[in-house]
Formats: C-alpha cells, sequence, structure tokens
C-alpha cells in the first residue's frame, strides 16, 4: 500500500494502517515485507550487527520538510509548516529532512531515521529522539504521480528502540541505503 499525502509518502507493508505511528506489530502475517539489512554497525556509536531484518508491518516515510518562516497548529502543538509533497516540480530533485522507516524487532517498534528532522513534533504520545550523525536522502519528483526517494552510496541512519513511545532509545547508527519509488496510479 502507498499512501500520498500532501505532507509525505507512506509504503506500507501492513494494509491495517499507514501512518507514521503503527505502535503494536501486527497480528496477521503481511504478505510484504521491507527486507532490512542492518550488518554495518558504525563504529563507536552503540550499534551492533543485527543481521537482514524481514520486516512485515513495516512502514517507509519520506517528507520534504519544514518551511520554519510559517507557523501552524496540528493535533493541538504549533510549529514549522510541513512543506507540501506535491510542490515539488516535476523533474526537481530536493534533500528530505526526513526519512524513516518503522519496523518490528522482536515485538518492539523501531524506528530508523535519516535527516534532521524527526517525529513528534505534532504527535503527544512520541518522545523526543533525534536524527544526529544520520545522512539526508533525496526526493525526486519523476512525474506528476511518481517519486522516487533514494539515498547516496554511503548513507547513514539512527536507529531507535520505540517499545516505549514517551522514551525513545538510542540503538545507535548504521550505514544503510535505499532507493524507493512511489507511483500514486
Amino acid at each position: 500500500m502507498v499512501a500520498v499525502s500532501n505532507l509525505g509518502i507512506i509504503l506500507c507493508t501492513d494494509q491495517r494502517t499507514c501512518s507514521t505511528l503503527p505502535e503494536r506489530a501486527p497480528m496477521d502475517t503481511a504478505k510484504r515485507a521491507l527486507v532490512l539489512d542492518l550488518r554495518s554497525p558504525v563504529l563507536n556509536s552503540g550499534a551492533k550487527d543485527l543481521g537482514v531484518i524481514h520486516a512485515p508491518g513495516a512502514s517507509f516515510c519520506a517528507f520534504w520538510g519544514q518551511d520554519k518562516t510559517r507557523r501552524v497548529v496540528n493535533n493541538g502543538r504549533e510549529g514549522a509548516m510541513i512543506r507540501i509533497i506535491s510542490d515539488i516540480d516535476v523533474g526537481a530533485k530536493v534533500e528530505s529532512e526526513r526519512i524513516e522507516i518503522r519496523f518490528f524487532l522482536n515485538g518492539a517498534q523501531h524506528i530508523l531515521q535519516f535527516g534532521p528532522w524527526t517525529a513528534g513534533q505534532y504527535q503527544s504520545r512520541q518522545g523526543a529522539f533525534h536524527g544526529q550523525g544520520t545522512t539526508a536522502g533525496t526526493i525526486l519528483r519523476v512525474s506528476g504521480t511518481k517519486w522516487r526517494v533514494q539515498s547516496g552510496p554511503d548513507s547513514i541512519g539512527r536507529l531507535w528502540d520505540n517499545r516505549d513511545p514517551s522514551h525513545p532509545i538510542d540503538v545507535g547508527l548504521y550505514r544503510v541505503s535505499y532507493f524507493v519509488e512511489f507511483d500514486r496510479n
């Protein structure tokens, strides 16, 4: 399932919901899954080799960024306005301030974060975490209905154990690359 909203693009393997906050692992085995290669921890970051993870109930989320010159209120919280993904011109490539992969490992939700902007700004149940040391990806608007999200060749993401969303735990940095195409059709 692919959800393209004004704010971001989300690829979900679990059909029960497609959001940035599925907090419980799926009860049924999903027909689809994301495969995550977490065999390349960054030294001295606290990360360890977690192997290759087959993750049903996962989501890949890409957001363009925030317009810090404009303020809005979402879910009762004030903050910078989220840039609208459909405002990216066809043929234009922009740096994404936030790409995240949410998945379940041993029944606990984890977030692999790329870029400086993280979830929680407008989510009262999500505690603070950060993207320090991570590499931002890019979003290319291929056509009126298609976007391409990709990392650079030596991309780094920060993994968070989010089993208690109000108190996420930093698991460390991983070298991970990705290439995903979203088509609204």
